[in-house]
């Protein structure tokens, strides 16, 4: 865990061997490995690329294996920009399994780059249909993506679909179900659908008797009489 002490101690090593004898001392792409993992770790990004394709130079058979690793290492220490990156270089390889995806997809949208996620959680999706968080996922990226003046409710269909899965075990998607019925409800009310905004107030509260937003929308709806009515 001396990141730090490591990289330094591999520096020293790449100096002795560069001054030695090269006829008895060697380097093996294990020591540009160790080099660009302790790099990664203090987000030394560049040092860290330079060291990891050195090691692809050695042993280019790894390519696959190094990409995919490298990426999830820069999602774990927040360097994006390098996670999106690599998974994609992966992906010109080999397609990306259901994790990859997920992590590039929460890359992109952490860049905000929500064009880019929206188009991997709907690959996620597509492949794994029933996947709950892929659902919510999609419907928050929607929901971040529309911000006419005018709303256009993007997400609606993506929320609809979680619910529709996620509603099934409510306690374990708590969470998610109690942002997705805030989000229906607010629909259903700027569409002048007070009942059914009501119901999607309930279900909140039933789930988090003191959630603040529920209990605000509850004073304003309970106001408002339905449309047609």
């Amino acid at each position: 865990g001396e990141f730090n002490n490591s990289l330094q101690s591999s520096y020293r090593l790449f100096g002795a061997v560069e001054k030695g004898d090269t006829a008895t001392m060697r380097l093996y792409p294990s020591d540009y490995e160790y080099a660009g993992k302790a790099a990664i770790k203090l987000k030394l990004k560049d040092t860290a690329d330079a060291f990891f394709e050195q090691v692809i130079a050695l042993q280019p058979e790894r390519l696959q294996e190094i990409a995919g690793q490298l990426a999830k290492s820069y999602y774990d220490v927040k360097l994006y920009e390098n996670a999106v990156a690599w998974y994609l270089r992966k992906n010109e390889i080999a397609s990306l399994t259901i994790n990859e995806l997920l992590y590039l997809g929460l890359s992109q949208k952490l860049l905000r780059d929500y064009r880019g996620a929206d188009t991997t959680f709907g690959v996620i999706l597509a492949k794994s249909p029933a996947y709950e968080y892929g659902w919510l996922q999609r419907a928050d990226i929607n929901h971040k993506m529309d911000t006419a003046e005018v709303k256009a409710f993007l997400a609606k269909p993506y929320y609809d679909k979680y619910i529709e899965l996620a509603s099934a075990a409510p306690e374990k998607n708590k969470v998610g179900l109690i942002e997705a019925y805030l989000y229906m409800l607010v629909f259903s009310a700027q569409a002048g659908e007070y009942d059914t905004a009501r119901s999607y107030c309930d279900l909140v509260l039933n789930l988090d008797a003191n959630e603040g937003r529920a209990l605000e929308y509850a004073k304003i709806l309970n106001g408002t009489k339905s449309k047609g009515r």
